[in-house]
């Protein structure tokens, strides 16, 4: 008799999980933009806004339409009555009221809204005899001006002419000199622009700055006085220097009477003597005839 065995089932391999396998570094997964895209089209609308709204500048510049439309809004306040009818104008003695008028109102317009009051003083203060000047607006059809003349301090003789200028060496245009013939007179190249150093030398002596006459500006370096007594006092080259030289003359003037007298020339250029010129020669042949040491 036979028997049947009944054999133990095979248990099933438990099925292992696959990892998702990751695309490869070299694949692509497209571009992130570092905006969200509704802004990225919002500032590209704006990109192109700005662009034509240049563009319209640009064509408008070139038309001239800005220039037009300030020339009819001028016009426009010209038939309202705002403009310039009247010219008030103090503190002129050499220019006449031809030579301001035409220099305030430049380029022919007399609009008063149009009119720059600063551009006005600019073209004031260039002429020759104006060292200041203000402007104000009367509305609607005045303009009040106040001229600060230059005050004329020497004249100049330079090239064989002669002409008038004031204490910081500008040059002053006039047709008659005669009025200012007792102004001291200045002679040489540079001497208008070198001016005010003498003023400057001048003034630490004021009782001898009265006696001079003339100053001559020699080789562009230093200067030679005239006086009224009709010597000439060389002085130095350098401020310094002649401020010294001058102050020793001044005190040795003073106790020895050197102008006035018999002597034509004092030169100080040498530091600590003085060289005199005399007006006659000697009698003594011995003696140095044209100048004397002191």
């Amino acid at each position: 008799m036979s028997a049947a065995l009944a054999l133990p089932r095979a248990r099933a391999a438990p099925r292992r999980r696959v990892p998702a396998r990751r695309a490869p570094a070299s694949v692509s997964r497209g571009v992130r933009l570092p905006i969200a895209p509704d802004r990225a089209r919002r500032l590209l609308l704006w990109l192109v806004a700005l662009a034509m709204a240049a563009a319209l500048v640009a064509t408008l510049l070139l038309m001239r339409v800005p220039q037009r439309i300030g020339a009819w809004a001028q016009a426009q306040s010209v038939a309202s009555g705002f403009e310039v009818r009247a010219i008030r104008v103090t503190g002129t003695r050499h220019l006449g009221p031809a030579t301001i008028e035409a220099a305030a109102l430049e380029g022919g317009s007399s609009a008063m809204l149009g009119l720059s009051l600063e551009d006005v003083r600019t073209r004031l203060r260039a002429l020759p005899w104006v060292a200041d000047a203000t402007v104000a607006r009367r509305l609607p059809d005045r303009l009040d001006i106040t001229i600060v003349e230059r005050t004329p301090a020497a004249l100049w003789q330079v090239n064989g002419r002669t002409q008038l200028m004031d204490a910081t060496g500008h040059t002053l245009p006039i047709d008659d000199l005669a009025p200012w013939a007792a102004l001291p007179l200045i002679a040489g190249p540079d001497a208008a622009r070198e001016y005010p150093s003498l003023i400057g030398l001048l003034a630490t002596q004021p009782a001898f700055a009265k006696s001079v006459d003339a100053a001559t500006w020699v080789g562009g370096r230093r200067w030679d006085l005239t006086l009224k007594s009709r010597e000439t006092l060389a002085l130095p080259e350098g401020y310094a220097e002649a401020q010294a030289a001058l102050a020793q003359f001044v005190a040795l003037d003073a106790k020895q009477k050197l102008t006035g007298g018999s002597f034509t020339r004092f030169d100080l250029r040498l530091p600590g003597r003085m060289v005199v010129r005399l007006a006659h020669p000697p009698a003594d042949p011995k003696a140095k005839a044209k100048g004397t040491a002191i």
